[in-house]
């Protein structure tokens, strides 16, 4: 029997960016531009199932620098490009044309055209298939076979 998934967003826009994909019992975070409490109030207030967060790029409405230091200080595993990695202390760089096991979570990050450094994700779990999560791009050129969620 397949697990059961859901995608919950708790904001979307320039006041704050965050979505939490539920696989069974794992959780993975894509973006913190909210505050913290509102993210965690999303997962129940179970931080054990978070496998880590994957951030798109440096704006503060994708990445809140209070969330962050939070999610960090909770020992949650935060990911994203090689900029944000150099402003911020304590996130892993998420290295282009290569797959990052999160959990039961692949990711393959894509660079995706905007103002700063910005990835899309390509993300595959057993009970989804493949994901591609894209935001804040004016331009995407790619071609990916067999996705079963925009």
């Amino acid at each position: 029997m397949k697990k059961a998934c859901r995608l919950i967003c708790n904001g979307s826009g320039s006041s704050g960016n965050s979505y939490v994909l539920k696989c069974g019992d794992e959780i993975l975070l894509i973006e913190l531009g909210i505050k913290y409490e509102k993210i965690i109030k999303s997962v129940d207030y179970d931080l054990s199932k978070i496998k880590g967060a994957i951030v798109s790029h440096i704006h503060g409405d994708h990445l809140n620098t209070i969330t962050l230091n939070k999610f960090l200080k909770a020992g949650i595993t935060i990911y994203s490009n090689q900029e944000v990695c150099e402003k911020y202390n304590g996130i892993n760089i998420l290295p282009l044309k290569r797959l990052t096991r999160i959990g039961g979570f692949i990711i393959q990050p894509i660079p995706v055209k905007h103002n700063v450094e910005n990835y899309g994700f390509i993300i595959k779990h057993e009970c989804i298939g493949k994901l591609v999560f894209l935001t804040d791009l004016y331009e995407f050129s790619y071609k990916i076979k067999d996705v079963n969620h925009w």
